[in-house]
């Protein structure tokens, strides 16, 4: 479908306007340009200077700009059908050569750095009461705990995700339910074939609405990740993951309670359902997932006459983790595709198809960022203010701290009937301090500038010490300028 109404767009832009007037019958073009500059040091390995191990280290400075378009394309296939095309290019990084149409091999040039993230059509109210979308899609909120299929903001790298996917939304006076199901990108296989290791992601999700001050949903999502490695029905073992499902069940809860100019922000969730996986030394092969994370956020809006509106909030975050990986039970909270990542420094290195994010260069299996809630406890609080005089400017303090819910056994070396994530049996990751100056130019305008110091907590320390034994522990730095136009 992609492909078809890929094709479908690029002809209409071809053909004149008499021509195409009922092909792309109200067409809308829209999109968004972004610009991501990133200044750091020691976020990889918080290491300054050259240590005498022989190693090359205390070279971790990053200093580059990247570029991110979004181009979006609305049409009317019928009066009740709806298509959407969405293009992404976002591999120009400043500095270098100019990119040609095509290289005559067919596969660097800039025709090939094009992608389609969107491409689906919307059927109004289906049955009378169902609307039906059905294609590659974008589907969640920025942030999410569970799971976001989107284009990511302010991490590194700028990351674009989609699902296949098919959508199913209706709604009454005081309630909205949405059905989902579909597979995520890069996730597919050839026809007729059962590959290890594909996925399908459901959902259901129900909410309330209408009420001013009080806002709700309660969903339950599945991923179910299908393996092949044995005949059909077999059980996990040493020699492979067997070929009962994966299933993983989350339940959870949110919702959100204004009064006045203050607010406070719930979210409980909870893992149901079979773990399957190879049987090793270290881990159990068929267990069941029963972990939970709990997120907590709030705040008040403070008009302080004439020197503008500050608002003061705290968070608190919690995920459990994995405590006895040879046990029955894998206690470590799981999601499905989180988006969860705060701090400026912290969130904006988090684990991505790139080559650099947080403390992956200190030797240790588990990286201190990129997995959401999974066995992570998160404390934050900040301020944000609007000076009266300066209404265009929003200047914005955060502390953070981070740390793991749990190490496993204190151990340098993989614990046997334990996770092996380093430390030393130490859980602090480390605190951060941000300051964020964000210039709204206009209403699709918008720059902003920031800066962030994250020092390194005993999980750090200890890593290093076991990876790296003469190496230093250095805070890591970042300056950021970002900028995003809205056409």
């Amino acid at each position: 479908m992609k492909k078809l109404l890929g094709m479908t767009l690029a002809l209409a832009m071809f053909v004149p306007a008499g021509a195409n007037a009922e092909l792309l019958k109200n067409f809308k073009l829209s999109g968004k340009i972004e610009l991501q500059g990133t200044a750091s040091r020691n976020v990889r390995d918080f290491q300054t200077g050259n240590s005498g191990d022989g190693a090359v280290s205390g070279q971790d400075r990053i200093g580059d700009m990247q570029t991110r378009v979004l181009v979006t394309g609305d049409w009317d296939v019928l009066d009740d059908v709806h298509a959407r095309v969405t293009l992404r290019k976002n591999d120009r990084v400043w500095g270098n050569d100019s990119q040609r149409l095509n290289d005559g091999a067919g596969n660097t040039g800039i025709l090939n750095s094009f992608r389609v993230d969107e491409s689906y059509i919307k059927i109004d109210k289906l049955g009378g009461h169902v609307d039906t979308t059905l294609g590659r899609q974008f589907f969640g909120e920025e942030g999410d705990v569970i799971a976001y299929y989107g284009p990511k903001t302010n991490l590194y790298g700028m990351l674009v995700d989609s699902i296949d996917a098919a959508r199913f939304d209706m709604s009454g006076e005081n309630w909205t339910a949405t059905a989902f199901t579909g597979k995520p990108t890069a996730n597919g296989a050839a026809l007729g074939t059962a590959a290890s290791g594909q996925q399908d992601v459901r959902a259901l999700i129900l909410g309330c609405k209408g009420h001013e001050n009080v806002q709700g949903k309660v969903y339950l999502w599945n991923r179910a990740t299908h393996l092949s490695a044995t005949a059909l029905g077999g059980n996990p073992s040493t020699a492979g993951n067997g070929a009962k499902n994966d299933n993983l069940y989350i339940v959870g809860v949110k919702a959100t309670v204004k009064a006045g100019p203050a607010w406070i922000r719930g979210e409980f969730d909870k893992n149901f359902g079979e773990n399957r996986q190879t049987e090793t030394a270290t881990q159990a092969g068929d267990s069941r997932y029963s972990g939970w994370a709990a997120l907590l956020n709030a705040g008040v809006k403070i008009d302080v006459g004439s020197l503008g509106m500050i608002t003061p909030w705290g968070e608190f975050g919690y995920g459990t983790g994995n405590r006895d990986s040879k046990s029955n039970q894998n206690t470590g909270f799981t999601s499905i595709n989180s988006d969860y990542r705060p701090g400026s420094l912290y969130g904006r290195f988090a684990a991505n198809t790139g080559t650099a994010f947080f403390a992956d260069s200190i030797g240790t299996a588990v990286t201190g960022a990129g997995q959401g809630l999974s066995n992570r406890v998160v404390k934050g609080v900040g301020v944000k203010m609007v000076p009266t005089n300066l209404n265009k400017l929003t200047v914005a303090a955060s502390a953070w701290d981070f740390s793991f819910e749990n190490t496993g056994r204190k151990t340098s070396g993989v614990a046997t009937a334990q996770p092996a994530i380093g430390g030393n049996g130490n859980r602090h990751i480390g605190t951060e301090l941000d300051l964020e100056l964000a210039w709204q130019h206009s209403e699709n305008v918008l720059v902003k500038i920031g800066a962030a110091r994250f020092n390194a907590g005993g999980w750090i320390k200890e890593s290093q010490k076991i990876a790296n034994a003469t190496r230093g522990n250095n805070p890591a730095y970042l300056l950021t300028s970002d900028v995003s136009v809205k056409f």
